[in-house]
């Protein structure tokens, strides 16, 4: 390569297009949307077992399968408030939204909060069969799982915390803390395992239905994506070898040992 040549390779070397660096805006943006989706199906969810299960007597509704534990009204109330918060959550909220939002994650925690003093106190408070009254219903009549109840604390507390940056930080870890106890309860149900609410809680207490397990991982979910670009999520969705890696190995680490749990079970 004589002078010439050389130097118009250098020339074309400095004046060639930088790497490509990923564009993260358009994932960030689905990730907001898809907190909101997950917060309306929770609100649908709700309304669904409150209207159809509850007001309309389809017992399907309730407790999804024969023989299983159904959802109680305050619950499927608690879920229409967190997936009401999670829906007005856009990330701009404002003025009357904002107020909303928080309202909603506040009256969830409130009706968690009340339910645990209540098993706490071993009396009612009233609460329980505020909407529908069932005394036909083992235990308390309407009231919820302990689990559940700790469930709306954590979850209300994690919406409450995540319009800050700061707050998020502990918001986060709320909502991982229900994500896990929903988790571990789905996989309760997968397993048949008969006795894991009393093992876990107290005896004699009710049991967190299925749908309501599976909401409230919706919800737990919702309640992380909501700020993709904050805390935990932000070392997820970064371009970064650390995040690629994340993302393509954090489904396979939480499903596959379920899966292989559930089949050696069976074997």
């Amino acid at each position: 390569m004589n002078r010439a040549q050389a130097g118009q390779h250098a020339r074309d070397t400095v004046n060639a297009p930088m790497p490509a660096v990923p564009d993260i805006a358009g994932r960030l943006s689905n990730c907001r949307l898809a907190a909101r989706l997950l917060g309306l199906l929770s609100v649908c969810v709700g309304l669904a077992v409150l209207l159809g299960g509850w007001a309309g007597g389809i017992a399907s509704l309730r407790t999804v399968f024969p023989g299983y534990t159904a959802m109680r009204p305050n619950t499927a109330g608690g879920l229409l408030l967190c997936g009401a918060a999670l829906w007005f959550d856009t990330g701009q909220a404002r003025g009357a939204t904002r107020l909303l939002l928080r309202a909603c994650a506040g009256m969830a925690s409130l009706i968690g909060l009340v339910t645990l003093i209540e098993y706490g106190l071993g009396k009612s408070l009233g609460i329980d069969e505020l909407m529908f009254r069932n005394s036909a219903l083992l235990v308390a009549p309407g009231r919820m799982a302990i689990s559940s109840a700790l469930t709306f604390v954590l979850l209300g507390g994690a919406l409450f915390l995540s319009r800050r940056r700061g707050g998020f930080a502990v918001g986060q870890y709320l909502a991982i803390t229900a994500g896990l106890l929903c988790l571990f309860n789905v996989i309760g149900y997968l397993y048949g395992i008969r006795s894991f609410h009393g093992i876990a809680f107290s005896p004699g207490s009710a049991a967190m239905s299925i749908h309501t397990s599976l909401t409230f991982l919706i919800l737990s979910a919702g309640v992380l994506l909501s700020r993709p670009d904050w805390g935990l999520m932000a070392t997820i969705n970064s371009h970064a070898p650390g995040g690629v890696i994340a993302r393509r190995l954090l489904p396979a680490a939480l499903l596959i040992p379920i899966a292989t749990g559930w089949l050696r079970w069976h074997g």
